[in-house]
């Protein structure tokens, strides 16, 4: 029997388990619909919620326009009249309550008062001796009363034009007030005392009305932004609170709250918004509870309108939304789950007396695994069921030869690569007026790319060599060929010295004789003078390398000056040079595995690109110059692999 009948039968025996799985299906698509409808609806609150409170600040910031025209004016209206009154030469009695040189301003409060929409807490008219007249009278006055030492008195007196002051506590009636103020002068401009008009606090928000599900939890206040709290985040001092018609004292200010605001990017914005005297909303946390923060254009002095909704509030429908379905999915589980325990238990006696048939050569398939994995290539197992699984056993018996031959080349590459990234230098030279960084990735273990450093100082001399090659294709032939050219470059340069054509001409000679015809080298060489920072370089084929000059920020290119190495004996090369390299200056020579590297839409990461990315890390080191070019080349194709090795070689003025 086959397995794939053993298979067929198994499933028959649990052909209840689709119950199963449609159950936990309509329940998975149920809480998904709960999670769904709720973020839906609760998007939908959230856009909501903050169209209201735009709309409710764009309302509230016009009424309190026209409102603070209308105080401005009705505060005039009351100096003028508190002028005419003063102009008569009734007796002033100094420190006396209502003096009757005010008397005629009674009806001044009243008409005053009716003009406005809430009317006001208390006016008054306070005079330099200390006399004043109140409206309406307090029923209890205060006799220590001295209206000289309010602040609204002091500020109006040295302040032309209309003044506001508060919040502060009144006391004659231990009440909240907001106050504004105004000098009353004679004809000639001589001070003659102050008129005032007192507000209670709840009536600057008596136009903001909230929506009835808000009510419950929702704020509202008037905030200053401190520069000067020292926290690393702006704090904001509650100037205007609801909660300050609770406090009642004698006198003098109330102790204002504040509020530390959690260093955010939301409380940034908000910040920016307060700065800027703009309106917003903005998702933030107040006293560790999520809420939304909606405020508008400042009142006056910098002191902007803030309401703070819960977001609880805000997204309470979604929550019962949610509640709701989820109520109806815990019914439906509890028939389910009593549903799939009778058809676990029944699946599970027939399954296992059916399995418990297959498991064993399986079992012995897994061991003979883990000895394979572990190292043991001569595992060997036997399987007789005349089914696939013994075609199994037998398949993985011939397994363990080939892994062993993989491994032995696995190692052997590994091997190559640790020697061919010796061949390459350790370090780079150390210069005075040069600095040089050069880095080399292969998109195999083995690669063809190749650069190298060769030391052609003496008692006389201050030169090196700079050499940057690329041998045909990649992998293990283009790393043997890289050897050959390394050594024969190596054996050969300090010889050739400054004669870099002969040099290229002995070596692509050489070349010709130990590479097949289908393999060739580009190389660069240079040589760096380091006492005139002068540079000479000859070219086989290679791609030109690109200078940066600092001072003028063009690019210019190297040319190469002669054809690859290793294609026809008896090439010739040309020499160039030499050039200076001066402070700042950039000279970067790459492979194409660069400027050709893919990205996922084919589209080559290119030279113009190499260029841009010169120019933006001009001011960093050479080394890290080199770096920032493969590090961007491996950004660019991800997450594809190299399909060509990787060479930079960056060479830069110093000072």
């Amino acid at each position: 029997m086959t397995i794939r009948r053993k298979l067929l039968t198994l499933l028959l025996l649990v052909s209840l388990l689709p119950f199963g799985v449609t159950f936990a299906l309509r329940q998975f698509s149920a809480s998904m619909t709960r999670k769904l409808v709720g973020q839906r609806v609760a998007a939908s609150l959230d856009q909501s919620a903050r169209t209201s409170l735009s709309q409710l600040f764009q309302q509230f910031n016009a009424i309190l326009k026209l409102e603070r025209l209308l105080m401005d004016s009705l505060i005039q209206r009351q100096a003028r009249e508190a002028q005419l009154c003063l102009r008569q030469s009734a007796p002033v009695v100094p420190g006396s309550l209502n003096q009757p040189v005010l008397r005629n301003m009674i009806g001044v409060y009243q008409e005053v008062s009716a003009l406005s929409s809430a009317g006001f807490q208390r006016q008054c008219t306070a005079l330099p001796d200390g006399s004043y007249q109140i409206y309406p009278e307090p029923t209890d006055p205060v006799e220590d009363y001295d209206p000289r030492q309010q602040s609204w008195f002091k500020k109006a007196r040295s302040t032309s034009g209309a003044v506001r002051a508060g919040p502060s506590i009144d006391p004659l009636s231990g009440d909240t007030m907001f106050t504004i103020a105004l000098a009353v002068l004679d004809e000639r401009g001589i001070f003659q005392g102050v008129t005032a008009i007192h507000r209670a606090l709840p009536d600057l928000f008596a136009t903001m009305i909230l929506p009835e599900e808000w009510s419950d939890g929702a704020e509202k206040m008037a905030v200053i932004l401190d520069h000067n709290s020292g926290a690393p985040t702006p704090e904001l001092i509650v100037v205007l609170h609801p909660s300050y018609m609770e406090t009642k004292q004698a006198e003098g200010d109330i102790e204002l709250d504040r509020i530390q605001l959690v260093d955010s990017n939301s409380c940034r914005a908000m910040v920016e918004d307060l700065m800027a005297k703009r309106s917003g909303v903005r998702r933030l946390d107040y006293r560790g509870r999520d809420a939304l923060w909606a405020y508008g254009n400042p009142i006056v002095a910098g002191m902007v309108p803030l309401v703070i909704v819960p977001y609880d509030r805000v997204t309470e429908l979604a929550t019962t939304l949610e509640a709701i379905i989820w109520a109806d999915s815990i019914l439906w589980w509890r028939i389910g789950g009593v549903a799939l325990l009778l058809i676990f238990v029944t699946t599970s006696v027939l399954g296992v007396v059916k399995a418990r048939a297959m498991t064993h050569p399986i079992g012995t398939l897994t061991s003979a695994s883990a000895l394979l994995a572990a190292g043991d290539f001569g595992s060997k197992i036997q399987i007789d069921t005349g089914d696939e699984l013994q075609t199994l056993g037998e398949a993985f018996n011939e397994i363990g030869p080939h892994l062993e031959d993989r491994d032995r080349m696995k190692r052997s590459l590994e091997v190559a690569r640790v020697i061919q990234q010796d061949l390459l230098p350790k370090v780079t030279p150390t210069l005075e007026r040069f600095e040089v960084g050069a880095r080399c990735v292969y998109c195999d273990q083995t690669g063809g790319d190749y650069y190298d450093f060769i030391e052609l100082r003496d008692g006389t001399s201050s030169k090196v060599g700079i050499a940057l090659g690329d041998v045909s294709g990649h992998g293990i032939g283009a790393a043997l060929l890289m050897a050959s050219v390394r050594g024969i470059f190596r054996n050969s340069a300090r010889h050739y010295a400054g004669r870099l054509d002969e040099l290229l001409a002995h070596c692509n000679d050489q070349l010709v004789q130990d590479s097949a015809d289908d393999k060739f080298v580009t190389l660069f060489y240079a040589v760096l003078d380091d006492s005139d920072r002068s540079l000479i370089w000859a070219s086989g084929g290679h791609d030109p390398a690109i200078w940066y000059r600092q001072t003028t920020g063009a690019f210019e290119e190297l040319p190469n000056t002669g054809p690859p190495l290793g294609m026809f004996e008896g090439m010739s090369f040309s020499q160039e040079g030499p050039i200076h390299l001066q402070p700042g200056d950039i000279l970067l020579i790459g492979t194409d595995g660069i400027w050709e590297a893919k990205a996922a839409t084919q589209a080559l990461f290119g030279k113009e690109r190499l260029v841009d990315l010169v120019r933006a890390h001009a001011q960093r080191p050479a080394q890290e110059i080199a770096d920032a070019v493969v590090d961007a080349v491996a950004t660019y194709i991800h997450p594809h692999p190299a399909d060509d090795d990787v060479t930079v070689l960056v060479i830069k003025g110093g000072t």
